[in-house]
């Protein structure tokens, strides 16, 4: 009883600031049995503390939620939106198997069309292809007439693509892709080059349909379908390049940018203590304030893939360089950097601007390597620009 009026008395207290409250009512009605108000509650933290990166935080709420909603009846709809919430923060945590495992009892909880529909485009739809005698797995996410190809570097992983997808899956065809040696593809054999995994990409847009497609690439994934456009043009209608590099940022690179963490990177992989390099490396591309429970998973998701794959991933790579390619492109470029970057020099998105023909470029205030995740909701306003009119609006 007494839960059960402190929950009411911060309703009627607050009523104009609730999202202040939303752990401390949640736990007041659950404790106060006030179920329908306890579940509403939880699924409003988990939503809060989702939108502020922490993941494992916002799935406890999600998870009780859950629990009160399939013992208390009335509570169907609170039901399916914790499971598709469920869903979006398995994704985050990059576990691609439980995500769809919820979109899936979400899907099997509703007979709404339009319910349906939405929750169908989140799912991770895997196929895979075979390029020379290995198999590379990719998914299928959303739906519509443009397809986006999302690459990333191998270490990368899946996970930075999800609030994306969340944005864009309503609206395009997305295909994301395990890069050879990570998630379900087969592993690494010595010295996999660039030009390897570009082979792979174009060997997934031709199992997937065949292009073209518009291709968004990440630091380096950028490098890589950069390649592909220069060697296959009919597969890529347009590119937009994140944070990408001219070369694989060895010593004397213009791209590299000086950080306080290249000794410790450096000396790490001398030693081959990849669990001193990977959080050293991290703190250079996930810079901004408030990141830090998706620095530590980060960190945590590049020390499960396989050694070769993360060794593979720091080694010098000379068939990253893609200057001689940029001036010889023909498909329409978005250039983007975020103005707190890190890790890739402002010079290096500039020369790429310049020198690939009609670029434009794009710059995030404030944001640092991955604006892809910390500023979502503008990325995916420019992305939708440039896919739909070939133009960008200006920046903030």
């Amino acid at each position: 009883m007494l839960h059960r009026r402190g929950g009411e008395a911060i309703e009627a207290r607050y009523a104009d600031r609730l999202p202040e409250f939303f752990e401390a009512l949640a736990l007041h009605f659950y404790r106060g049995e006030v179920w329908d108000k306890a579940v509403r509650y939880d699924l409003a933290a988990a939503e809060k503390t989702k939108a502020t990166y922490a993941y494992a935080a916002a799935a406890r709420f999600c998870r009780r939620a859950l629990e009160l909603a399939e013992k208390n009846e009335g509570l169907a709809e609170e039901r399916v939106r914790g499971l598709v919430l469920a869903g979006d923060l398995s994704s985050l945590m990059d576990d691609l198997e439980q995500a769809n495992q919820n979109y899936e009892g979400a899907l099997a909880a509703t007979t709404d069309a339009t319910l349906r529909r939405g929750i169908a485009n989140k799912l991770h739809r895997p196929s895979s292809v075979v390029r020379d005698g290995a198999r590379v797995v990719f998914y299928e996410h959303g739906s519509g007439d443009e397809t986006l190809l999302l690459m990333n570097p191998i270490a990368y992983g899946l996970s930075i693509f999800q609030p994306m997808l969340e944005n864009l899956c309503q609206e395009f065809r997305i295909i994301t892709m395990d890069p050879r040696g990570t998630g379900a593809s087969d592993r690494l054999p010595a010295r996999y080059t660039h030009d390897d995994h570009m082979a792979d990409v174009r060997a997934v847009i031709e199992a997937a349909g065949g292009g073209p497609v518009v291709g968004i690439g990440i630091s380096r994934g950028g490098n890589i379908l950069v390649k592909l456009a220069a060697a296959h043009p009919s597969l890529v209608k347009k590119l937009v390049l994140v944070g990408t590099p001219l070369d694989d940022m060895g010593p004397g690179s213009i791209s590299r940018l000086k950080n306080e963490f290249d000794e410790t990177i450096r000396a790490s992989l001398k030693e081959q203590n990849l669990e001193r390099a990977v959080p050293a490396f991290v703190a250079t591309i996930i810079t901004e304030p408030g990141t830090g429970d998706v620095a530590e998973q980060f960190v945590r998701n590049v020390l499960r893939l396989p050694r070769e794959t993360i060794m593979s991933f720091f080694s010098p790579d000379p068939a990253a360089n893609i200057v001689p390619l940029l001036e010889g492109l023909k498909v329409p470029t978005l250039v983007t950097w975020g103005t707190q970057e890190r890790r890739v020099s402002f010079e290096a998105a500039r020369y790429l601007a310049e020198h690939i023909p009609g670029a434009q470029l794009y710059l995030f205030e404030g944001r640092g390597h991955l604006p892809i995740f910390t500023a979502t909701g503008e990325f995916c306003d420019v992305l939708r620009s440039f896919v739909r009119t070939g133009a960008v609006p200006k920046a903030a």
